[in-house]
């Protein structure tokens, strides 16, 4: 006996379902044929791209006066810096003392994730100045009101923080040989430890979920974040990252934090949230493990995730630690 035949919309759903899996098939390889085929364009351009990359910063527009002292901000700094050229805008909060003549603990540089502005840690900031520390609050390079087009994953950031403190000091506003220290999250602790590995003035570092090098966290931001970006080659999305350092006049090897760690001399803290899954736990202890372990110190927090360590974090976990910290080695 012949088998028996599926029935007419059985047979029809197979159908369907075989169509959709070739038109989704057919989709991804023209995805892989778009993106390897273009790559070279756009992606070097996408790694370097900062917020103010097409932005005209005009500093008659940064906010006056008043406008700082409803933050509790007591004035802002515009520095010239480079090359390449840009001009870095910061915030700074003196300490919240009840006697006006007493020296500030220390100053503090507070460096604030990649895509975003200086004015997002003034949580942080405001914690510090009740503390006793003067918090100084940059936008990094291309970011909020500084100027400047590319990210350099930390090289030219940190250069440009050292000629921040050198205007600082010229001013008047940090006393010579005041401690500094410096605290920063995701990017921005990238920049903490290249200030620190090339600045000998930092005598101590806070850094929140960072990742050890830029060869390494660029993989995982285009898998996650571009369109297609599973089916670009490890190679191809490498020498992108090389092109991005051609592009932007640096070398992509030296943005290497864990290589670094091995130059400071600062105590190092280290945070990093266990369910982070846009900078994976491990870049954390990869970090701890390339530096000191008798000097430096890695907080592992149970729970906490990139985006949300702050907001779920902050007033029982890192800010008590970070003070400490600050307290004891500044």
């Amino acid at each position: 006996m012949d088998a028996p035949q599926a029935s007419q919309p059985t047979a029809r759903w197979k159908k369907l379902i075989l169509r959709g899996l070739l038109i989704f098939l057919a989709i991804d390889v023209l995805g892989l044929f778009i993106l390897t085929g273009c790559t070279g364009h756009w992606l070097p351009q996408a790694i370097n791209h900062a917020p103010n990359t097409y932005n005209q910063i005009d500093p008659s527009a940064d906010p006056s006066p008043e406008s700082l002292a409803q933050h509790g901000v007591d004035r802002a700094i515009r520095v010239p810096v480079g090359p390449p050229d840009a001009s870095i805008y910061a915030w700074i909060l003196e300490p919240q003392t009840n006697a006006p003549s007493t020296s500030p603990k220390g100053t503090i540089l507070i460096f604030h994730g990649i895509q975003d502005r200086g004015t997002e840690q003034l949580p942080v900031a405001q914690a510090l100045a009740k503390a006793g520390f003067r918090a100084v609050l940059p936008d990094l390079r291309g970011h909020g009101r500084s100027s400047g087009t590319n990210v350099s994953y930390g090289i030219f950031d940190a250069r440009d923080m050292t000629q921040l403190l050198d205007d600082l000091e010229k001013e008047g506003i940090i006393e010579p040989q005041s401690p500094i220290g410096t605290a920063g999250f995701s990017y921005g602790a990238a920049v903490s430890l290249r200030l620190a590995a090339t600045d000998p003035r930092i005598k101590a570092v806070v850094t929140v979920s960072t990742f050890t090098r830029m060869r390494d966290i660029v993989p995982l931001y285009v898998r996650k974040y571009v369109p297609l970006g599973r089916l670009i080659s490890d190679q191809t999305i490498q020498q992108a990252v090389t092109q991005a350092g051609e592009l932007g006049g640096y070398n992509p090897d030296d943005a290497d934090s864990a290589k670094l760690m091995k130059k400071i001399t600062a105590p190092v803290l280290l945070f990093h949230g266990i369910n982070d899954k846009h900078i994976p736990v491990t870049h954390g202890q990869a970090l701890f493990d390339s530096g000191d372990p008798e000097r430096n110190e890695l907080i592992l927090i149970d729970g906490a995730e990139h985006f949300t360590i702050f907001a779920d974090y902050f007033e029982d976990r890192i800010m008590p630690q970070m003070l400490d910290w600050f307290g004891r080695h500044l």
